[in-house]
C-alpha cells in the first residue's frame, strides 16, 4: 500500500512475499463490517509506523494497535483478532512459505479456530493471501443466490 496515495501496491501476482501475505490477512480482518476505504487508512497507518509485520504485532500492546486501526470501527475487538491471528500464524511456522506447504482444508480449520475469524474471513485469507482456489461466500453472494433461488434460508 502506498501511504501517500492510499492505493494498493498489489498486482495480479500478489501476494509476492510474506509481507504481502500478512498485509492481505490483516486487511481481511479489518474489513469486517466496514468499507474498504477505512481499511486502507488503517493499513497505511500501520505501515507508516512499521507495525504491519508479525514481529511488530506480537510486541505491540492491544491498546496501541487499537488506536492505529481506529478508522475501521470495532477497533478494540479487531486489535484482539489481529493479535490472535498473529499468534496462530506464529504457531504455524511464522512464514508465508510454511503456510503454503499445508493443505487447504487444514488451514481453513486452523483459521476458523482463531478467535475472531469466521468463515468469510478465513476464506478471504485462503483466496487472496494464499491463492487457494476457494469461493468466498459473503452477504452479497448470499443475497444474490437467494434471489436467484439457488439458496434458501441460511
Amino acid at each position: 500500500m502506498n501511504p501517500r496515495t492510499l492505493t494498493s501496491d498489489y498486482h495480479v501476482d500478489a501476494p509476492r512475499n510474506g509481507s504481502d501475505f500478512f498485509e492481505i490477512a490483516v486487511g481481511a480482518i479489518l474489513t469486517q463490517s466496514v468499507s474498504w476505504n477505512n481499511v486502507v487508512k488503517a493499513l497505511a497507518i500501520l505501515k507508516k509506523n512499521k507495525f504491519l509485520k508479525p514481529e511488530s504485532i506480537r510486541r505491540i500492546r492491544v491498546t496501541t494497535l487499537a488506536g492505529m486501526i481506529r478508522p475501521t470501527g470495532y477497533y478494540n475487538q479487531k486489535a484482539k483478532k489481529i493479535k490472535n491471528f498473529t499468534a496462530w500464524f506464529n504457531l504455524q511456522g511464522g512464514s508465508f512459505a510454511a503456510l503454503l506447504r499445508k493443505d487447504r482444508a487444514g488451514l481453513r480449520k486452523g483459521l476458523l479456530s482463531v478467535n475472531g475469524i469466521g468463515p468469510e474471513t478465513a476464506d478471504s485469507i485462503l483466496l487472496y493471501a494464499l491463492k487457494f482456489k476457494i469461493f468466498v461466500v459473503d452477504a452479497y453472494t448470499k443475497r444474490i443466490f437467494t434471489r436467484l433461488g439457488v439458496f434458501t434460508g441460511d
